[in-house]
């Protein structure tokens, strides 16, 4: 439960998550930063599930933070390691 939270939400502000496809979360499908997913989830359960603690830490985080400019050769990796935003339409909502 922890894990497919963390990688719901991380899907959601990120535009895809730490194991994509979102709904994929099985052996053969491994996340792209399997330490980080651990510590999220391990750090939303020690805190009794607090969904507003989850968000505001992911949002503060660097990655989040990170410019959507980038070099047009690197584009890719960098998109890869979380390194640079992706660019997203608005959703209607």
């Amino acid at each position: 439960f922890r894990r497919a939270i963390v990688n719901r939400l991380w899907a959601n502000f990120f535009g895809r998550g730490l194991i994509d496809p979102l709904d994929q979360m099985h052996a053969a499908n491994l996340p792209t930063v399997p330490k980080l997913l651990e510590w999220l989830g391990d750090d939303f359960a020690s805190h009794g599930y607090q969904l507003d603690r989850l968000i505001a830490g992911m949002l503060m985080s660097r990655a989040y933070q990170s410019t959507s400019i980038g070099d047009s050769e690197t584009l890719s990796e960098q998109e890869a390691a979380f390194a640079r935003a992706t660019l997203r339409p608005l959703t209607p909502q």
